[in-house]
């Protein structure tokens, strides 16, 4: 007879079971604008394009909400979505388009609020991040003003194989006066990049009301598909030197970002690339492999036909089948798998079989040596007697 003591106890041993086999996961979110800052009029909007970051292990669900400051009266903000997909280091775009009316004046502030959670609805710690953009309203552009803007996507994925990705940038003057604008590349907190560095030509331009100029924006990859991957952000910035508010002068902001795919390669090497052997016959061997990607991963040791031959239970690794590889250069960026390959008699003597035995990143091959088993052959007879004994038998007689 079952209890409802026994059934407690059941239940509560299932649960901690359960809860045992959880895995957490994370995401890390961060937001930029661009521009940071514009003006809008009440035939023409502010719209800025709000960069959704994921520096994270996990893919991200992210939830988008806006808020305005106390003094906005007359601007409303709008996002094209509230909700974005955004995989594990990588990045999305959402337009923020801020409109005023006629009875609007001076700034507001709209702050971009955004909750990451992993996709899929894994446990895993919650990423919150923000951005502020300033709204001002106006009747132009003023006296001194300067607006930037590309055609190209503001978001690049490098290729990993040129050694520069370049934007072109249009330099306006949508000012009444001349204006004399330094560019300048410049980072902040939202947005930077450790390993990158990135240059803009020309650097000074001198532009008259409704001038338009352009200039390039070049981000150098000296290590090409070596770079460390994730997310590089960079911000452009222009500067009317010659306004004379010395103080607040007429300014304008373009955020551009790179995109570098991880790859997980390695370098491998057998012990020995070839062996002789008869069936059930056993011989050691080892397989070295070295991460030449340009992130960590974990390198999984598999053997596989390359002639499309059964070869079930001829290589058997040694524990442990997976290893965490770190970046190339550090202490663990290598490991050696051993095995014995042990062939069986299904295959004809002296059939050659090609095994690769390779490094694994999930489903895709990291790197592959070729292993040669020619088999040998396997001696086995049978024999029987028609009497097992023999009795009374004279010596000389048959």
């Amino acid at each position: 007879m079952v209890t409802r003591k026994s059934l407690t106890f059941f239940t509560v041993a299932m649960l901690l079971s359960m809860s045992a086999t959880i895995v957490s996961a994370d995401v890390d979110i961060n937001l930029s604008a661009n521009p940071s800052s514009a003006e809008a009029t009440a035939d023409e909007a502010a719209e800025y394009t709000i960069i959704v970051q994921n520096s994270g292990d996990d893919d991200a669900a992210v939830s988008l909400s806006t808020q305005q400051g106390d003094d906005c009266n007359g601007f409303s903000s709008t996002l094209e979505t509230t909700f974005v997909q955004v995989s594990s280091s990588s990045s999305e775009s959402v337009t923020l388009t801020v409109t005023v009316t006629e009875q609007a004046s001076g700034e507001c502030e709209t702050t971009v609020n955004a909750q990451g959670q992993v996709s899929g609805g894994a446990p895993g710690t919650p990423s919150n991040a923000d951005v502020t953009v300033v709204t001002t309203a106006g009747d132009g552009g003023g006296l001194y003003s300067v607006s930037l803007s590309t055609d190209e996507p503001s978001t690049k994925n490098y290729d990993g194989e040129d050694n520069e990705v370049t934007w072109d940038v249009d330099v306006e003057n949508n000012g009444e006066q001349q204006a004399n604008v330094q560019l300048e590349m410049t980072s902040d907190s939202d947005c930077e990049s450790e390993d990158l560095s990135a240059t803009v030509d020309p650097s000074v331009l001198q532009l008259e009301p409704e001038g338009q100029e352009e200039v390039t924006v070049t981000i150098d990859m000296p290590n090409g598909a070596e770079t460390d991957a994730g997310s590089h952000c960079f911000i452009l910035k222009a500067t009317v030197t010659n306004d004379p508010n010395a103080a607040d002068q007429a300014e304008d902001n373009l955020t551009l970002s790179l995109n570098v795919p991880q790859i997980k390669e390695c370098d491998a090497s057998l012990q020995y690339s070839s062996h002789n052997l008869d069936p059930g016959e056993s011989a050691p061997n080892s397989f070295e492999v070295e991460n030449i990607g340009n992130t960590e991963w974990t390198v999984t040791a598999n053997a596989q036909s390359l002639d499309g031959d059964d070869i079930s239970g001829w290589v058997d690794f040694d524990s442990p089948l997976s290893k965490l590889l770190e970046e190339p250069g550090s202490s663990e960026d290598s490991h050696t798998f051993t095995f014995d390959v042990t062939p069986d008699d299904s295959l004809e003597a002296g059939t050659q079989v090609a095994i690769g035995i390779q490094g694994r990143a999930g489903s895709e091959i990291g790197c592959e040596k070729v292993l040669t088993v020619t088999v040998g052959q396997e001696f086995g007879a049978s024999m029987s007697l028609s009497k097992s004994t023999l009795s009374n038998v004279e010596p000389g007689t048959s």
